[in-house]
């Protein structure tokens, strides 16, 4: 079975009363602006949320990726004790390059660097010390944005962190934000989306990163193509 390096580097987590400061003041920030927000430009119908009911402990969600959206869609459509207990890997080559981004991003949820083309193992590092704190980690495994609506080659970090942590995965489907966000856009055009969550997946014993990485591909994209049929009735 495929595992992440043994030479990850070792997480140190901020003071205790700093990191609960900063969970406070991202929960403050969803509540009060992120939902409704995404609420009033977005109009998400959600569905599947039911799935979710049973996911107490720590989890990978993937998703696929068509636009800035995505991310505050997802939150929006997590239970907000799975909500608060979000840590996203995020470009570093991207949200990580202007304070002012980096600050927005660290606002909206907990976030850690992640270059795009190798030498992630400290984002990782601090992936897995998540998970195995109870926390739920949300990926975009195709790594950037799809700017033709299809769904790109899934990467193996969602599926190496699953079963690094042995924790299952939760599927989702995303449809509609890359007319109402698309990349390159800088403010958004009102408009509708939807989200279809999919019962979790867990690895068997024979599974390994790629035969993972594999059926959490298909199941997402068979979600993506709900929630564009969704949008269509």
């Amino acid at each position: 079975m495929s595992t992440l390096p043994a030479s990850i580097p070792l997480h140190r987590p901020p003071p205790a009363h700093r990191a609960a400061c900063a969970r406070a003041l991202r929960a403050a920030v969803q509540r009060c602006v992120v939902l409704p927000v995404v609420g009033a430009i977005c109009h998400p119908e959600i569905d599947g949320q039911r799935a979710l009911r049973g996911v107490a402990g720590p989890c990978v969600v993937v998703a696929n990726h068509q636009s800035h959206l995505d991310l505050p869609v997802l939150l929006a459509a997590l239970p907000p004790a799975m909500r608060r207990r979000a840590v996203v890997p995020a470009a570093a080559d991207y949200w990580f390059t202007r304070p002012a981004r980096a600050a927005a991003a660290r606002t909206l949820t907990e976030v850690t660097p992640l270059p795009r083309h190798g030498g992630g193992g400290a984002a990782l590092g601090r992936c897995v010390d998540a998970l195995h704190d109870g926390g739920v980690v949300v990926i975009f495994p195709e790594g950037t944005r799809s700017r033709d609506g299809v769904l790109g080659r899934f990467h193996r970090g969602a599926a190496l962190l699953a079963l690094r942590a042995g924790v299952p995965v939760v599927p989702v489907g995303i449809s509609g934000l890359r007319e109402v966000l698309p990349a390159g856009a800088t403010l958004p055009h009102p408009g509708h989306c939807a989200v279809c969550v999919g019962e979790p997946l867990a690895a068997t014993r024979s599974d390994t990163a790629e035969t993972f990485t594999a059926r959490i591909e298909s199941r997402v994209r068979t979600l993506r193509d709900a929630a564009a049929t969704a949008l269509e009735a």
